[in-house]
């Protein structure tokens, strides 16, 4: 067994673990949402990471109850079904949720004392190569788990757009929207736009899988702080501080690349893929200099506001610093003056 390691436990705030648990459950309730989350059963892998952390844990000296209680639930999220019983997806969606979960766990046993971020990111590569060797061994290869995606988000879709419709031709609906024009199109205006989400959302599922986990991995280890008395490593640390090693850089220049090129076209989607993925990170990278910029609640208060008022703006401004932030180390250089 490995050596014990002693680490301060420092709990985390409820009221940012109650937001983070509302949003976790509540945005695959979204119709725009679920047409673009991989897997909306997020429990499914929220759940396996907490057991994986405190078995991690136990082995640091854990209680056992604390371990033996969050495995029970983990196996029997497991053995529920995520969509259809027994189709391609139900399969794929468990079957992650358990790779994950499991090279999380591991990464915790022999990493111990590492921060979040490598130890998350080295899971979540080490699945990933993982589960396409799996894909690309079994008829179809990588290209039907694409089309396992496309079916699914379909799925979804259909559901959505049909509960759209249902409630648009209640009485309730029409009375409410009778006096306003703007409001009676809402309706045909979201069908619209679910309709043309899935093409995009299946071409891009690896790197919003990718997101999707690493999102739902941040959470669980929060709980497991939240609720461990003998954490096994650092717990998260604040938005403003976040950064990550500069050489991932390379991971958006090489799928830019074969995005670009027309030699590489056969691979435009895994490009692709890369620069949303990496793009994604470096987008956060920013927003944690913007916040370490806005320090004070009311600069936070005006941030968040932003960037959901101008997203688009914000994000392409994050991106921008966080990218630069590779070579100017912002924080430093403000520092230092």
């Amino acid at each position: 067994m490995t050596a014990a390691v002693t680490i301060q436990p420092e709990k985390q705030s409820w009221r940012r673990l109650f937001l983070a648990a509302a949003a976790i459950i509540l945005l695959p309730m979204i119709p725009h949402v679920r047409a673009f989350l991989p897997i909306e059963q997020t429990m499914l892998l929220v759940i396996p990471a907490i057991a994986a952390c405190a078995l991690a844990g136990w082995r640091n000296g854990e209680r056992l109850a604390f371990a033996a209680l969050w495995t029970a639930v983990a196996v029997w999220m497991l053995a529920q079904s995520a969509g259809p019983a027994g189709g391609s997806y139900d399969f794929m969606a468990r079957g992650w949720a358990l790779l994950l979960g499991a090279c999380f766990g591991l990464s915790t046993i022999l990493a111990t004392g590492l921060s979040f971020f490598p130890r998350a990111l080295a899971s979540l590569g080490v699945a990933t190569v993982i589960s396409f060797g799996l894909a690309a061994s079994g008829p179809g290869g990588s290209a039907r788990v694409a089309n396992v995606a496309k079916v699914e988000f379909t799925r979804r879709n259909s559901e959505s757009i049909a509960n759209l419709q249902r409630r648009s031709d209640s009485k309730e609906w029409k009375e409410m929207s009778a006096n306003s024009p703007s409001l009676a199109e809402m309706p045909a205006m979201s069908e619209a736009q679910l309709r043309t989400i899935p093409p995009y959302s299946s071409t891009i599922v690896a790197a919003l899988l990718g997101l999707e986990s690493l999102a739902v991995l941040a959470f669980a280890w929060a709980v497991y702080h939240r609720f461990a008395t003998h954490p096994v490593a650092p717990p998260l640390g604040r938005l403003r501080e976040f950064r990550f090693n500069d050489q991932l850089v390379w991971g958006l220049a090489a799928g830019a690349t074969i995005f670009l090129l027309p030699r590489f076209v056969e691979g435009r989607s895994a490009g692709l893929n890369l620069m949303v993925f990496f793009g994604a990170l470096y987008m956060l990278r920013g927003l944690g200099i913007l916040a370490w910029m806005t320090r004070g609640r009311a600069l936070m208060v005006a941030l968040v506001f932003a960037t959901l008022l101008a997203w688009p703006l914000v994000g392409i401004l994050a991106l921008g610093l966080g990218l630069g932030d590779t070579w100017l180390d912002w924080r430093k250089r403000a520092q230092s003056v």
